[in-house]
């Protein structure tokens, strides 16, 4: 399932929808020489108005890359009172980053070299400097002859999509710095075929195994739970209540020696597969009266980072 702030699949596939809509109506046009500034086109002036009032920004540009159309979206994002001052000048304009001005460049140029489509994505400044993210598809438009006539540019303002993906990123920092820090022992598994995914310094030091020995094995294969009968019986609660709290089970560290622990284990969707997030604390000297230690802020916060971990990229 998408995550808060993120783009569902069906509306990415919306917008590009929108944006092959778009090149399509204005490449159909038939396009004649024109003054700048206007488009070339003797179609219907509800095309015209459509293309006006579409939210996808179009600019048209000719083979020495100086602006010769903008449209309504795009003069109205980037803040420009009169936009023919713009036209017949360079594109894209100098109050873009000079990072961004010679990436679109050099794309302009390999469509005017290869006449195939291309795309850009990246941040450029409005007028008022507020930073703004566009995907920018390149077309080029081809005159009777068979030669590219001019560059379309269909940019899709994607800045609201970049400050969702920027924040979830400094989340997902924010709480594998936690997973690691963690004195409990946390680790995660896969539902479907057992594998362990990750584990945090914790862990393994409390279990004795390096990071290499453990992950992308299967928790059978390290002979964790000295009883099979009570990881049936956690696995029965786990699969019935979707989680289970306070389970107390013994398990064997890398040299066998015995350990008694309190599990937690939670049932979480990450990257589309059902994992489980298993976070324990070891008991064996606490006994009785101590084991209630492990029900303190902590075990209740790590739930939250839990659900949200992303693993780190082998």
């Amino acid at each position: 399932m998408p995550d808060d702030g993120e783009k569902s699949r069906e509306q990415l596939l919306e917008e590009l929808q929108l944006l092959r809509d778009q090149v399509e109506a204005v490449e159909n046009q038939n396009l004649e020489r024109r003054p700048v500034g206007t488009l070339r086109s003797d179609s219907e002036e509800d095309s015209r108005a459509w293309l006006e009032h579409s939210p996808v920004c179009t600019k048209m540009v000719d083979l020495d890359f100086n602006l010769q159309y903008m449209s309504t979206a795009g003069i109205v994002g980037l803040g420009i009172d009169d936009i023919t001052a713009f036209y017949g000048k360079p594109f894209p304009p100098e109050f873009y980053s000079e990072l961004f001005r010679n990436q679109m460049l050099q794309q302009l140029q390999t469509v005017k070299e290869t006449g195939e489509i291309g795309s850009e994505e990246g941040a450029v400044q409005d007028l008022a400097g507020n930073e703004l993210w566009f995907h920018s598809t390149l077309v080029p438009v081809f005159d009777p002859e068979g030669r590219i006539d001019h560059i379309l540019i269909v940019s899709i303002d994607i800045t609201e999509r970049k400050r969702s993906e920027e924040k979830l990123q400094a989340s997902n920092e924010l709480l594998a710095s936690i997973f690691n820090v963690s004195r409990d022992l946390c680790s995660i598994s896969s539902l479907a075929t057992g594998n362990i995914i990750d584990v945090n310094p914790a862990w393994l030091a409390g279990n004795g195994w390096t990071r290499e020995e453990v992950i992308g094995k299967k928790g059978s294969e390290l002979n964790h739970w000295a009883n099979e009968s009570d990881r049936d019986r956690f696995m029965e609660i786990l699969l019935r209540d979707k989680q289970v709290r306070g389970y107390r089970a013994t398990f064997l560290a890398k040299t066998g020696e015995p350990h008694n622990f309190l599990v937690d284990t939670s049932l979480v969707e990450i990257a589309g597969e059902i994992m489980l997030v298993n976070s324990v604390v070891n008991v064996t000297e606490k006994g009785e009266n101590g084991a209630g230690t492990i029900k303190n802020s902590e075990t209740r916060i790590r739930w939250g980072y839990c659900r949200w971990y992303r693993p780190r990229p082998e």
